[in-house]
């Protein structure tokens, strides 16, 4: 008989063999995976629409925010809370608890929560690029009681974009200001979905310091 383990793919309990899960894990399909207080959560390969989106954003970031000492931006890197056990069921190293944001952000008083190639403790804001059938607003929850400040939510299609800042007992939204942006306090930058020739564009501008922006079409 195949030994198998349960896994949850959007959203949904499945039995997959164990032999699959490694043959997975081998091939590097795993990376985008998480674990649930001890659940495995499998991810799909990343959209390519998806990968550009969280890329070009990562471009901003970089020059516009961490060049200048902002801070720091990391992508697909694992996030989990300190002393966290590992599953020895899934290998060695592996947390029983986490979640791997599309992109995470640590202002400077928060490196020292980089440790191993982990993010252990809040990042002071996540990004995630909502997909359908995806998982996203399920982790939200976590990422309140974990002590996130701030979640930025961009659909991978519409452009859509939420700014969800920390309230008292759960992230609340952004309003957006009269001429429709939204603004990360956190990254001290502004987002604003825009109508484009062919597909909709997300405009990111520093707060501080209007020169500096990107468009990602």
């Amino acid at each position: 008989m195949t030994a198998t383990r349960r896994v949850v793919v959007g959203g949904r309990p499945l039995e997959v063999a164990l032999e699959l899960l490694e043959e997975r894990r081998r091939r590097g399909l795993d990376r985008r995976d998480e674990v649930w207080d001890g659940e495995l959560h499998l991810a799909p390969p990343p959209h390519g629409d998806a990968q550009v989106l969280v890329e070009q954003i990562g471009v901003f970031f970089r020059l516009h925010w961490q060049a200048l000492g902002l801070g720091e931006t990391l992508p697909g890197t694992g996030v989990k809370r300190p002393r966290t056990p590992d599953l020895p069921a899934l290998g060695p190293g592996v947390p029983r608890d986490y979640r791997t944001p599309d992109r995470s952000f640590l202002l400077p008083a928060s490196y020292d929560r980089l440790q191993g190639g982990w993010i252990v403790g809040p990042p002071d804001a996540v990004l995630e690029v909502r997909s359908p059938g995806d998982e996203t607003l399920e982790k939200l929850p976590w990422y309140f009681d974990l002590g996130v400040r701030e979640v930025i939510l961009i659909d991978r299609d519409t452009r859509e974009v939420e700014v969800l800042a920390r309230g008292e007992r759960a992230f609340e939204p952004v309003a957006t200001d009269a001429d429709g942006w939204l603004k990360s306090e956190v990254l001290r930058t502004l987002l604003r979905r825009e109508p484009g020739a062919s597909r909709p564009a997300l405009r990111l501008r520093r707060t501080d310091d209007p020169a500096r922006e990107h468009v990602v079409a």
